[in-house]
């Protein structure tokens, strides 16, 4: 499952492997580490303490920091792996953009990826494998999409701002714009083979869409907002059975979803709500928190974590908790199933699955 990377300026984590997010996140701790992005080698967090964008090689040691990143507005796209990255910087002024820069354990340097006014890498495997967001000055906006021996596409779309959404073996990918009420928006299906990522042609409206997920081989998608639903082979639209008004943040696989919605009160109170639902739409169990809450899934659907009040939590397909832990204020799934965390001291470790099933 690929997850949930969240709307613009509070990306909560609901993700499995996930290797690109914006800044900031929602967080229930005024210090300590929010991971955005993990895979097998690496991961990336917000540093609260100093409010710094970092990246975690496997063993939880930092091998970079970017103070300036928060504040920027940058955006962010993990390599191969995580913490490899590229921040980029678009949108921030009135252009044209700063050119992006390549972070990692041994690299930080500009990359010029492109003469476009305005441009954001949404998602990338190295220098010259890339799909970058290019805004002219007319506000023409297209992907290109920059593949292995120099081949490249260029696809147009009607908005910028998009979101580029992937598998968890990144081999399908969709995308839309985030703008509310953007006239004529769709939802853009894409696959990758050797030379790099290629448009399927298949397109649908994108509604209320503001975020989604993809699962199982690309074959079936999860978009969130105000009319969540699932879609069928690229095809078949289903809505959600769920009570919740919207939804954020998901997670889709083989064995079943998440969606989370987020709401404050009149009084400024923050909620959570947490809801699971099988492959049909139907809502499965349901938790909500009187507060923030980060949100985890796991790629085939099978776990979701919790991390609430310094407290983790693994739930099963049924929300029944079959792990839980203290000191912890943050969680990742990685493509291989181990689970991320971030405990309240700002240290990073990884749990393997068969730890994952023990209370």
């Amino acid at each position: 499952m690929r997850g949930l990377i969240a709307a613009s300026v509070a990306v909560a984590m609901l993700a499995g492997g996930c290797t690109s997010a914006e800044l900031p996140p929602p967080t229930p701790i005024k210090a300590g580490l929010v991971l955005l992005a993990a895979t097998d080698e690496g991961a990336v967090a917000v540093d609260r303490s100093t409010n710094s964008l970092v990246g975690f090689d496997r063993s939880g040691s930092q091998v970079w920091s970017e103070p300036a990143a928060l504040k920027a507005g940058a955006t962010f796209a993990c390599l191969r792996q995580c913490p490899d990255a590229i921040l980029s910087y678009g949108y921030v002024g009135q252009g044209p953009d700063r050119a992006p820069k390549r972070v990692g354990s041994t690299t930080v340097d500009p990359l010029q990826v492109s003469k476009a006014h305005h441009h954001r890498v949404l998602a990338a495997r190295s220098a010259d494998d890339m799909v970058i967001e290019e805004t002219d000055e007319a506000g023409r906006t297209t992907l290109r999409l920059v593949g292995p021996g120099q081949r490249e596409l260029s696809v147009e779309v009607s908005h910028q701002d998009q979101v580029w959404l992937e598998t968890v073996d990144r081999s399908h990918a969709m995308a839309f714009t985030r703008i509310p009420g953007a006239s004529g928006a769709t939802i853009q299906w894409f696959t990758r083979d050797a030379s790099g990522w290629r448009p399927t042609g298949d397109a649908l409206p994108r509604g209320t869409a503001s975020n989604g997920c993809l699962g199982d081989g690309g074959a079936v998608a999860l978009i969130a907002g105000r009319s969540s639903a699932l879609i069928v082979q690229r095809q078949r639209r289903v809505e959600l059975r769920v009570d919740l008004h919207s939804a954020g943040e998901c997670g889709i696989g083989p064995h079943g979803g998440v969606v989370v919605g987020r709401s404050i009160s009149g009084d400024g109170q923050v909620r959570t709500a947490v809801r699971g639902i099988d492959l049909q739409g139907s809502q499965t169990w349901a938790r909500d928190f009187a507060g923030e809450a980060l949100i985890a899934a796991e790629h085939s659907g099978a776990r979701t974590a919790i991390a609430y009040n310094g407290i983790l939590e693994i739930l099963d397909t049924a929300g029944n908790v079959a792990y839980s832990e203290p000191d912890i204020g943050s969680a990742l799934f990685a493509e291989n199933g181990e689970l991320v965390v971030a405990t309240l001291s700002g240290k990073v470790r990884r749990l393997p699955p068969t730890q994952q099933a023990r209370r």
